[in-house]
């Protein structure tokens, strides 16, 4: 996990470019500014901006009366783009989400193919965390053929290769994301 700092940084980045990049094509946007204190920037996705989000939401009660508030702002920044371009977001967050799933679905084949692959778990399964965060902004309506639980089928997948595990990532982000919602951050595979 980010400190707070880099993390408030890296999201008024993200904000400061986030209208030109709901109207492009793009589902990943290399940010103008590349780095903060020596450590680089993700690029810009819906995904990259929920889970700065959730880094920031985990990190509150660490956070100087300056950053509290510079993190409300920002929020409601986000918030107010939330409102105004819906359907921008909702067919991005859709496109990202399509991405992620066959992202996930790959992982999980070479974990088949190369047992050395679970390695790669903790990192790898960013994809499915952003799966689930994707799917509260993304709407189905205007992408035909999709299927939007595609998901559950891989969740199964894995479900049968899994072992229980202690919380994957940083503890400071276990309650923003509880075992009910993302239980394959509590299991790792066989």
């Amino acid at each position: 996990m980010h400190s707070s700092e880099y993390n408030l940084a890296l999201l008024n980045e993200m904000l400061a470019e986030f209208e030109a990049f709901i109207h492009s094509q793009e589902l990943f946007w290399p940010l103008q500014k590349k780095s903060f204190g020596g450590v680089y920037f993700p690029q810009l996705s819906l995904g990259a901006l929920l889970l700065t989000l959730d880094e920031l939401d985990a990190s509150k009660q660490l956070m100087n009366p300056r950053q509290e508030q510079e993190f409300s702002i920002h929020f409601a920044v986000f918030e107010r783009a939330l409102g105004k371009w819906r359907v921008a977001i909702e067919q991005k967050a859709s496109r990202e989400m399509i991405t992620r799933t066959n992202l996930w679905n790959a992982y999980l084949q070479d974990i088949q193919e190369d047992p050395d692959a679970k390695e790669d778990y903790v990192r790898e399964v960013r994809n499915r965390v952003l799966i689930t965060k994707l799917k509260r902004l993304g709407s189905y309506e205007s992408l035909e053929g999709v299927e939007p639980e595609i998901s559950h089928a891989l969740d199964k997948q894995m479900a049968l290769d899994a072992q229980p595990a202690d919380f994957l990532w940083d503890e400071k982000l276990k309650p923003i994301y509880p075992i009910e919602k993302f239980p394959f951050l509590y299991s790792k595979p066989r």
